[in-house]
């Protein structure tokens, strides 16, 4: 049968059913009961099932949980946000709902204890079924953020544009005390699931990754809503604006503002800096913030998770937006705390003489010098600055400048302190210098010596005494770290660190896979659904990171194989260079007979048989 619509001729044998309509749809292939168990057995190695339990019934305070037991379990919501996050499919209830009403075989629902139908929520009697399991999908995942959302204050409130005043009785209406447990709570609940990826190594790699080498650094995470607060130009009051992500703020990238949230990550890096790292580089720790709030704070958490976790201290890099816009107090000290060596790089207005010299030394970007060193030395890093240095030139000075460094001794009698000497005594000396007779036992070999016009005025104690004390104060902490800086050793291993978390950064924003930069593939309102739905692509990542490194070392293990069959096939003769000669005497013609003196008839010649 034909008929004209809009005046074309269709065969309306051939249309779809309204329940085909129904179910057009471009994601509804079902997970195999394999993908479930394999899952569920990441989710549990996790131990998030029981802590929900345990955080509730905190929550509760003694009471008893009431009402009948949901239909959809923790268990099941997590691990289709887990099914989805692996299939880069969007992380939202709509996807969740779907994977629990029709992407589940029978085994599988089975297993999680879903039912095949549910009743409807009370008020959506009558609903359709897709509509009974998104509600059902949405209290499952409010169920799961309850206990670990930093702001239930919002909750009610998170479909609505908010004013100005409304968003000011929220925030100082606020319990802080509850702010701090959910948010630490939250965090857990992260680094739970990072750890797991990590836990899911073979062993041989586990054990290259003891010591904890990271670099840290953050990333801007966006909301699905665009509009944000807004300051007048002039006075920098806020302007009345009706906001619904009102715990978010602007994240400035280059020349745009994003409105959403801050992903801090702490990246792993090479076990020596500048060389391929022998394990696969991911996401070690994680937590989620409000941008430009307490930069410091959250990589001192991500630091001291690793270390929570059983790993020891190792290099921690940062860039400048840690080391010089955080006091000594919120970053450097917290983390030489917890044993990590510091690798960053100085502001334009950190380099050169600053504050920090004591008994007569001169304090330049982390060195004791000489109190004789040469001006040009000692502001080599402000010239190289100004481009009058090529890169070669800067690195050879800069191993000049280390000659004229104080000499370390032993620990001071006090804590928090260090003898050094002069770099110019002993058998050890470095440098020559007037004031300092030569060690009869010292090395001959030419070393830089200090003018006299280069000498202070006022000779201080690092001058007169054979070793000083010098105090590790504010100033000296902040700009100590565990290379010479502008080294080759610091330009490597910065470079190095720096490169792998930005590497890291770009890898979990590829469209094609957990499109990080994208918000419309986690459009769900709040700090701690962001932070959730975060750690789920941060889990598919990293695992995205392990199949391919296990992937390359098959092939490498392959390629290997190959070349000794092949460099076996080739016969020792036939090698181009360490073969035999091809040397081969010469014959004459084949012949079937030969005349032999003494015979009547000539000698046949026949073939062995062989």
């Amino acid at each position: 049968m034909t008929d004209l619509v809009e005046g074309f001729e269709i065969n309306t044998d051939l249309l779809l059913t309204e329940e085909e309509q129904l179910t057009f749809s471009g994601r509804r292939s079902k997970f195999t009961h394999k993908q479930v168990l394999t899952n569920n057995k990441c989710l549990e190695m996790t131990g998030v099932l029981p802590k929900l339990i345990e955080w509730r019934d905190e929550d509760r305070q003694g009471r008893k949980r009431s009402g009948p037991a949901p239909y959809v379990s923790d268990r099941a919501i997590l691990v289709a946000m887990l099914l989805l996050a692996r299939e880069h499919a969007p992380l939202n209830e709509t996807a969740i709902a779907e994977v629990l009403h029709q992407r589940l075989t029978d085994e599988s629902r089975e297993y999680l204890g879903l039912p095949y139908a549910l009743p409807p929520i009370r008020d959506n009697r009558g609903g359709t079924a897709e509509k009974n399991w998104q509600n059902h999908a949405h209290n499952g995942l409010q169920r799961i953020l309850e206990p670990i959302d930093p702001h239930p204050d919002t909750k009610g409130t998170r479909r609505k544009l908010l004013n100005n005043s409304e968003r000011e009785a929220i925030f100082s209406a606020r319990d802080l005390n509850t702010m701090r447990r959910r948010k630490e709570r939250l965090d857990w609940f992260s680094q739970a699931f990072i750890q797991m990826t990590f836990t899911m190594q073979p062993r041989r790699l586990r054990r290259l990754q003891r010591v904890a080498n990271v670099s840290v650094d953050q990333t801007p995470v966006p909301v699905y809503t665009k509009k944000g607060t807004r300051k007048h130009p002039e006075t920098g009051e806020y302007l009345e604006r009706k906001v619904k992500e009102i715990d978010a703020a602007w994240y400035k990238k280059g020349d745009d503002w994003i409105w959403g949230y801050a992903a801090n990550f702490a990246v792993s890096t090479a076990n020596e800096g500048g060389k391929p790292a022998n394990f696969p580089i991911t996401i070690r720790a994680f937590t989620l913030s409000v941008p430009t709030v307490d930069i410091a704070g959250e990589a001192v958490k991500l630091g001291k998770q690793l270390i929570d976790a059983g790993h020891l201290a190792g290099r921690f890099a940062v860039d400048r937006g840690y080391s010089s816009n955080s006091t000594v107090h919120d970053y450097h000290r917290p983390i030489t705390a917890l044993g990590y060596k510091h690798v960053f790089d100085f502001d334009k207005d950190e380099v050169g003489k600053k504050a920090g010299g004591q008994k007569g030394t001169i304090y330049v970007e982390g060195a004791h010098l000489c109190p004789g060193t040469p001006e040009e030395l000692v502001n080599l890093t402000i010239d190289a600055n100004n481009l009058e240095y090529d890169e070669p030139t800067y690195r050879r000075l800069i191993d000049e400048r280390a000659e004229y460094e104080v000499r370390y001794k032993e620990a001071g009698t006090r804590p928090g302190t260090l003898k050094y000497m002069c770099p110019a005594l002993g058998k050890q000396a470095r440098i020559e210098c007037p004031l300092r007779e030569i060690h009869p036992e010292a090395s001959k070999k030419v070393k830089p010596y200090v003018l006299k016009r280069n000498l202070p005025k006022r000779l201080d104690k690092i001058c007169t005494q054979h070793s000083v004390t010098i105090e590790e104060n504010d100033d000296t902490v902040k700009s100590k770290q565990e290379f010479r800086y502008g080294s080759r050793e610091w330009a490597t291993n910065y470079e190095a660190d720096r490169n792998m978390v930005e590497g890291m950064n770009g890898f979990i924003k590829a469209e094609n896979k957990e499109a990080l930069a994208s918000a419309a593939r986690r459009s769900a309102f709040g700090l701690a659904a962001q932070q959730v739905l975060v750690t789920m692509l941060i889990v598919s990542a990293n695992m995205r990171k392990l199949q391919s490194f296990l992937k390359d070392e098959i092939r490498a293990a392959k390629m290997k194989i190959d070349m000794m069959i092949e460099k076996r096939r080739l016969r020792l003769r036939d090698h181009p260079e360490k073969g035999w000669g091809r040397y081969k005497r010469k014959w004459g013609p084949p012949r079937a007979e030969i005349s032999v003196p003494g015979r009547d008839s000539p000698l046949q010649i026949v073939p062995l048989k062989t």
